[in-house]
């Protein structure tokens, strides 16, 4: 996995496996369920990685036909064929890499919609619009927010997922924020969730903070009016 979301993120703080959420949709998506069979396969398929370690890094045609995606073989190849065209879903084909929020605007063809106080640190864009950035904002009170931020467009496939920890710690809700889009919103000990299902896409913000650092309900909901994403 290459996506900002899978690297340092929390592990569970409890025993046993970590919960990992696909964050293309809701599971009874076909991007939902496209990710998360083909997170299955690979999760499967040369596990103990000899034959990625046969191949080595050297330019293949699977690397030049699929350059978003970890495909190396002609069986990864097929997989990943079938699994689009089960799902009826795009690939996504380049991507650019951005460095502020005037650049992530102008490559994602979105308005403006990170509000005051809110900062993108750096992120990409894919060719079909879908994008992620690490950002950071303040709270009226100072608080620091770091969060991952991730817009997966309709009809295309992403292959990221996220450790949330132990799901069953969360406290979720739906909050309608001030641009009028409602949003769910899901508040644990070590991290935060901002979930909205617009229209072509599909929006999933990571907290890297929650409860323990004092994260409230009412910051979270403040949080998410840092974003106006009926322009998104």
């Amino acid at each position: 996995q290459e996506d900002s979301e899978n690297k340092d993120v929390p592990e569970s703080t409890v025993e046993g496996e970590a919960d990992f959420i696909a964050l293309q949709g809701y599971p009874d998506s076909n991007e939902y369920k496209a990710s998360v069979e083909w997170n299955l396969f690979c999760s499967e398929y040369d596990a103990d990685g000899s034959i990625l370690a046969k191949i080595g890094n050297s330019s293949n045609e699977f690397i030049e036909k699929y350059p978003m995606y970890l495909v190396y073989t002609q069986e990864m190849a097929d997989k990943l064929e079938e699994i689009i065209n089960k799902y009826e879903l795009k690939l996504h084909e380049s991507r650019t890499f951005i460095s502020s929020g005037e650049e992530l605007i102008k490559e994602a063809g979105t308005g403006d919609f990170i509000k005051n106080n809110n900062i993108v640190l750096g992120g990409y864009v894919y060719n079909d619009s879908t994008f992620h950035f690490d950002g950071e904002a303040v709270l009226k009170d100072g608080t620091q927010m770091g969060y991952q931020f991730g817009n997966y467009v309709k009809g295309t496939f992403s292959d990221t997922y996220l450790n949330i920890g132990d799901a069953n710690s969360y406290r979720e809700w739906e909050y309608t924020t001030k641009s009028g889009v409602k949003v769910s919103l899901a508040l644990s000990e070590n991290k935060a969730l901002v979930i909205a299902d617009l229209p072509d896409s599909y929006v999933t913000i990571n907290l890297l903070s929650g409860t323990q650092k004092g994260i409230t309900d009412k910051m979270l909901e403040e949080f998410a009016d840092l974003f106006d994403f009926s322009k998104i």
